[in-house]
């Protein structure tokens, strides 16, 4: 069927100035875009629209969601994100795949994606990035779906969770799963460094295990180790692996957290990226307030305790002896923004859901305990599986991000089990669009 678009606004993604147009559609493809005037008239057309004081736009990218079981879980998935113009997303963010992964450490490994991820069904098992794509090409999807290989992902499959250095052997096989994972089609990989077991690699570790990624020209995205205190020492230990990697780069969900870093690590930061040299880019959501898991209030050290241990007199004194210390490397949440700004927006089990929605200080005085131990008391009994919306940010830092000549619009959505996810799950783009470019004009 042909169908003739009369009388729009095209902007067509290559930078220059939008421009009245007519489109001629064959089926589901641009035939033709006709400039006006002087374009010519279509011939046997079967439908035609005024589409007057409209604009036409190729379909927006979302370099970065956590969709990639959504993906084969969910049979109405790609609804959201056509809602929004999103027409192609890139998965695989984070270092966090389900892909690769060896069968010694793969349930527990699928049960730390959970929050980020959402459920992983209990007879599947991908290896590689071939078994992940075969279950995916079956799939009956409604946009296009891209993935990286995650980094964390390739540790854990080698050496499970343990905060060991790789040794020879283990840094060459995390190699050889990089390098099958881009052979097999991977589209560039990506690292969560803040993440556990990533945060154990040292800088050394990691411009050794990105040479094939080097080979292949494809991009790295970075979930970089700190983005708090530690923003300025974090972008500078990330430009510093991939200059020794010899790999381009895109630091994700670029921000400043933290109430005292405001108006003023972001410009550093910006500062160390333009004077490098380079070939970065950054990526950044319109929000206010980001989205992690629970589990990352807790310093490394922490995260890897037993968590029925954390619910104990012990572990709860421990929880609150660590998280009234400094610990390098990592930035502390709860010191950075208090508890009243960390909003529980997951968990699974039934008496949980009456807390979703609330901030830790809520929930402390409807609980009648302190802020401490309800994190020990969600984390033992949800086994983790708390997700949290952490409202971290100053308008002015994302303002002056999407200024940024090499900024792009993300989402960052996560699949967690909730009905009450972070809404950019389903209205970053428009939130662009009528936040920074119609009501503000910061775009």
């Amino acid at each position: 069927m042909r169908t003739w678009l009369k009388n729009g606004t095209v902007i067509d993604g290559s930078g220059q100035a939008a421009f009245p147009a007519d489109l001629i559609l064959d089926g589901d493809r641009i035939e033709a875009v006709l400039p006006r005037p002087g374009g010519g008239e279509p011939q046997a057309v079967d439908r035609v629209f005024d589409i007057s004081g409209r604009v036409v736009t190729p379909g927006f990218i979302d370099g970065h969601r956590h969709g990639d079981l959504a993906a084969l879980r969910d049979d109405r998935y790609g609804e959201l994100e056509l809602a929004q113009g999103i027409t192609t997303v890139i998965n695989g963010n984070c270092g966090l795949t389900p892909f690769p992964s060896a069968a010694a450490t793969r349930s527990d490994y699928y049960r730390f994606l959970e929050p980020c991820l959402g459920s992983v069904p209990a007879t599947s098992a991908w290896p590689d990035f071939a078994a992940y794509r075969q279950d995916l090409a079956a799939r009956p999807l409604r946009i296009n779906v891209a993935t990286q290989v995650g980094t964390g992902a390739i540790r854990t499959a080698v050496k499970g969770f343990s905060p060991t250095p790789y040794t020879a052997d283990e840094l060459q096989k995390a190699q050889n799963l990089l390098a099958v994972a881009l052979d097999q089609g991977a589209l560039g990989a990506s690292m969560g460094i803040m993440y556990v077991p990533e945060c154990y690699t040292a800088a050394d570790e990691f411009a050794e295990l990105l040479r094939p990624l080097a080979a292949s020209g494809m991009l790295l995205s970075c979930h970089m180790r700190g983005e708090g205190d530690s923003l300025v020492a974090s972008v500078e230990e990330i430009l510093d692996i991939c200059r020794r990697a010899g790999v381009r780069l895109t630091i994700s969900h670029f921000k400043a957290f933290g109430i005292k870093n405001w108006d003023r690590l972001i410009h550093q930061a910006i500062d160390v990226i333009e004077h490098s040299g380079m070939d970065v880019g950054v990526d950044f959501y319109p929000y206010l307030g980001g989205s992690t898991t629970l589990l990352t209030l807790l310093p490394p050290q922490l995260q890897q305790q037993d968590l029925d241990w954390l619910a104990t007199p012990a572990g709860e004194e421990r929880v609150r002896r660590e998280l009234a210390q400094d610990h390098p490397g990592w930035d502390n949440m709860v010191a950075s923004i208090g508890w009243d700004r960390i909003i529980i927006n997951s968990a699974e089990s039934p008496g949980s859901q009456p807390l979703l929605g609330l901030s830790m200080t809520e929930i402390a005085r409807r609980l009648n305990l302190d802020p401490v131990a309800v994190l020990c008391r969600l984390l033992a009994e949800e086994q983790g599986k708390v997700g949290v919306i952490e409202l971290s940010m100053s308008q002015s830092d994302v303002d002056a991000i999407a200024r940024l000549p090499y900024a792009a619009v993300i989402s960052d959505s996560l699949y967690g089990r909730t009905d009450k996810p972070h809404p950019r799950l389903y209205g970053a783009f428009p939130r662009v669009l009528r936040d920074l470019v119609f009501e503000r004009q910061v775009l």
